[in-house]
């Protein structure tokens, strides 16, 4: 039974709710622009700016045309705002041209109720950058999911980046290794079946084109795939396992191999030999070669027990009668 009391302060409650949600909905906007440029490029045409807030959830996204943009959000709100190589579709660019895949352009905005005008920004040059994932024997790992963060805290998500058969970053669908990136650059690996944030496992500072590696302790977490040395000893197209290193790990590991069946086979013959000379124990004798031994069987034994019970209901029978 519901009191006055509980319907009134869940009556009030929901109101309360009810009024925050409108509130939250009616939301003054505001107009935010800007124009951006690359360092080496020229003006960006066809990618996006992202306006994130985490103080509303709101993630909004402005396509760059000729080099400016312009986004309507929500007004007295802070919001982070990172550039992404990324079209209207959400496809990331193909190919290089010396435009970083993803950089924060500023660490905090904050809007008002009238437009604004962010005024210029310009992004520094994108490096060719090779990023390889081994473990931590050297060998490369493929079909890892790698996510790239921005110092904003923004990202490009999973399923977009993932690792060949050499180790390296690609980009899904493509085939050359390699991505173009500038300044500070977090590195996760997404989980499968996870749906959200990946694990940092690295912080890289780009400053020129380079190779970064990054070894991964437990790559099977990540659904990662260790691909061992080939039969010529190279487990990378670059060398970076040479031929007498990896016939070292192959004859270590025969060596391993065999020394752990041998261990087996002589941890066996012992517990064999006693279970072969254990003493003879039965339920009524010790003594395999007695009379009575017979009745060691369970079975033989269970039946002679009810024909015992048997006999004795008739003794009890016919003695009543006499």
């Amino acid at each position: 039974m519901v009191c006055r009391r509980t319907f009134l302060s869940t009556l009030g409650a929901g109101l309360a709710g009810t009024y925050v949600a409108s509130q939250r909905a009616s939301a003054a906007s505001t107009t935010v622009s800007g124009t951006l440029e690359s360092a080496v490029a020229g003006p960006i045409d066809g990618s996006t700016v992202e306006f994130f807030s985490p103080d509303v959830n709101d993630f909004t996204k402005a396509t760059v045309e000729d080099g400016r943009f312009e986004a309507t959000v929500e007004a007295d709100v802070t919001y982070y705002l990172t550039f992404y190589q990324q079209d209207r579709s959400g496809s990331y660019r193909t190919g290089f041209d010396d435009v970083p895949l993803l950089y924060g352009l500023d660490d905090t905005i904050h809007t008002d109720e009238t437009a604004t005008d962010l005024g210029a920004y310009e992004l520094p040059e994108g490096y060719l950058t090779q990023i390889r994932f081994e473990d931590l024997n050297g060998n490369p790992i493929r079909h890892l999911d790698v996510v790239f963060r921005a110092s904003t805290g923004s990202g490009t998500g999973p399923g977009r980046f993932t690792t060949n058969s050499d180790g390296y970053v690609y980009m899904t669908d493509e085939t050359d290794p390699g991505i173009e990136l500038s300044g500070e650059v977090g590195v996760e690996l997404q989980e499968p079946g996870s749906g959200g944030g990946g694990s940092r496992v690295d912080h890289l500072r780009v400053t020129e084109d380079g190779e970064f590696t990054i070894p991964i302790r437990d790559p099977e977490t990540y659904g990662g795939v260790v691909m061992d040395a080939s039969a010529d000893g190279t487990a990378t197209s670059t060398g970076h396992v040479d031929s007498a290193d990896a016939a070292s790990r192959g004859a270590s590991a025969e060596s391993e191999e065999s020394a752990t069946v041998e261990s087996r086979r002589e941890s066996s013959t012992p517990a064999e030999s006693a279970a072969d000379s254990e003493a003879y124990r039965g339920f009524l004798t010790n003594d395999s070669d007695s009379s009575i031994a017979f009745l060691n069987d369970p079975v033989t034994l269970t039946w002679a027990g009810i024909g015992v019970s048997i006999v004795g209901i008739i003794a009890q029978l016919f003695g009543r009668q006499s």
